[in-house]
């Protein structure tokens, strides 16, 4: 808005904003006549607010015209850390099909120590002991352990203490073979 200078009876007014190139012209309003000043005054505001609604309009326009009907993501990626993001439109403007790369981001500090976890349940370690009474060369037990036995030992009946070979081991049963029958025990974990 103008300024008014008491000791002056005239004022520039840019009533003309729509000029091409926004050439402003301007028309000078005798203050001494205060109907024209106020109609002076009028005509810059409507040419201002008609202006503005015409440009609104060719905005909305241009907008509508880059909208696109439909937005496909094709792939997203992750770029090295310190590039820029990007966004590439492989479609067309109406049709757009997106390729993001988002950066990557540098590592973060160490994180604080986590609290202490509450105590475990105690471990239970399986085992099953097996009295072959008659003598055989070839045992086969069953231990029901729910998984294959880790070890076996073999106590003869002369207190000898023998690893023989496993054969046909799976969660429920085994077989060890000797070279000549023999009785005794097995300890199976």
């Amino acid at each position: 808005m103008p300024r008014i200078n008491p000791t002056n009876s005239s004022v520039n007014l840019k009533i003309n904003p729509t000029s091409p190139n926004n050439n402003i012209s301007a028309k000078t309003t005798n203050l001494n006549n205060p109907i024209q000043a106020k109609n002076d005054m009028s005509e810059y505001w409507a040419n201002q607010s008609k202006n503005y609604a015409e440009q609104s309009k060719h905005y909305k326009e241009e907008a509508e015209a880059l909208t696109p009907e439909t937005i496909v993501i094709n792939s997203v990626t992750t770029g090295e850390p310190g590039t820029n993001a990007e966004v590439i439109n492989i479609g067309t403007i109406n049709n757009a099909v997106l390729d993001i790369t988002i950066p990557r981001g540098d590592k973060g500090d160490k994180g604080d120590k986590g609290d202490k976890g509450d105590k475990g349940d105690s471990g239970q370690i399986l085992t099953y002991t097996h009295t072959q009474d008659v003598a055989s060369d070839e045992w086969v037990i069953e231990h029901n352990l729910g998984k294959h036995p880790n070890s076996v030992m073999v106590e003869d009946s002369s207190g000898n203490i023998i690893y023989p070979p496993i054969s046909n081991a799976n969660n429920t049963t085994c077989t060890i073979e000797f070279i000549g029958a023999t009785t005794g025990k097995a300890y199976l974990m």
